[in-house]
């Protein structure tokens, strides 16, 4: 199965754009380092502020990817997400073998003291969710010290699996109305959190950011940056904490590496992603558009198509699909592509 781009986008647009980014197991990663994160959450949060919109932002690792091949519903909230960011080196090793060099691994641990003395600049109010008890807390006063001046809160609560949580515990959230939410309750269940409650809190930017604020606190020992230059962390961390974590990343590394060899051989070792993509006379559309041929829609497609969304975001376009098959519809809907995709029929014209 093959897809084409439609639409009016010039040929040095498709090459440059603005957040390109690599698809990993139908997941897109975006080719930010920590600045241009800090520069985007930034905008987000104008954005929030001005709209209501509330962004996601997901610090991925090689355990996210293999959680979402075996959970539906994290594979659409990770595909879905504003802001994808490389927190594992694992990943800016399978990106550069897919042919897309990340810039750097952006760690939930470094984002987040970043964030704080950016907020001072902004004028952004940070809010710390989660953690090992007292580890917000205690890491709200380290971001304080760090950055006088930081408007910085902190809760701890019980949150069910799903992301349930008490309406009291919400409200305090709503009181101080943060600009940014940093959700530390481990993978999947803060990603889950985010998407449901996020939106409604009226929360402009929201980022699940795993054990960072148990660092923050001192809680967890971090390993020594020697360590994290060659990209050995999650061999550190498993050997501080070996049963709890030898069999979650021994037995994800024995799924991600598969996956990822069999994703470069489907994409050509990268040519996938390096290729021109091919455009027609979008007439009568007035915006990008997505055509599909008939077949069947399988793994390669939906990374195919992950991948052209990203890229359609990243320009400001709404990535629009003109479906050939209600079979299709369905299979795509399947996958949460609809998270991605504003579908019409092959038939109707795509308003501007």
């Amino acid at each position: 199965m093959t897809t084409d781009l439609l639409g009016p986008i010039a040929d040095e647009e498709l090459e440059q754009p603005v957040d390109p980014a690599c698809s990993q197991l139908g997941i897109p990663i975006h080719q930010c380092d920590m600045a241009k994160a800090i520069e985007r959450i930034g905008e987000f949060v104008e954005i929030g502020r001005s709209t209501g919109r509330s962004h996601q932002v997901v610090t991925v690792n090689a355990d996210f990817l293999v959680t979402a091949r075996r959970e539906a519903d994290v594979h659409a909230i990770l595909r879905g997400a504003d802001l994808s960011l490389a927190d594992g080196m694992p990943i800016v090793w399978a990106s550069s073998a897919l042919g897309v060099r990340l810039p750097e691994r952006v760690a939930g641990a470094d984002l987040v003291p970043a964030l704080a003395e950016s907020a001072i600049v902004r004028g952004h109010k940070i809010m710390l969710f989660g953690g090992l008890a007292g580890s917000a807390k205690t890491s709200a006063d380290v971001l304080r010290s760090e950055n006088p001046g930081l408007l910085v809160e902190s809760l701890e609560c019980p949150v069910g699996p799903k992301g349930e949580t008490e309406e009291r515990d919400l409200e305090q959230i709503r009181a101080f109305a943060p600009d940014i939410i940093c959700v530390a309750l481990g993978h999947p269940k803060q990603e889950r959190w985010i998407r449901l409650h996020a939106e409604a809190l009226g929360i402009p930017v929201a980022v699940g950011v795993g054990g960072t604020l148990d660092f923050i606190a001192g809680q967890r020992k971090r390993a020594p940056g020697w360590v994290r230059t060659i990209g050995f962390e999650w061999l550190f961390r498993m050997l501080q904490e070996p049963q709890r974590l030898t069999k979650r990343y021994l037995g994800g590394f024995t799924v991600f590496v598969p996956a990822i060899a069999q994703q470069i051989t489907l994409m050509g070792f990268g040519d996938q992603f390096r290729r021109t993509v091919a455009r027609v006379d979008c007439a009568p559309y007035a915006t990008p558009a997505i055509s599909l041929s008939s077949g069947r829609i399988g793994r390669e497609t939906v990374e195919e198509l992950t991948d052209a969304a990203s890229r359609l975001r990243s320009l400001g376009a709404t990535p629009t699909m003109a479906l050939p098959s209600y079979r299709q519809s369905r299979a795509l809907t399947r996958e949460g592509l609809d998270r991605l995709f504003h579908f019409v029929p092959q038939d109707q014209p795509i308003s501007s």
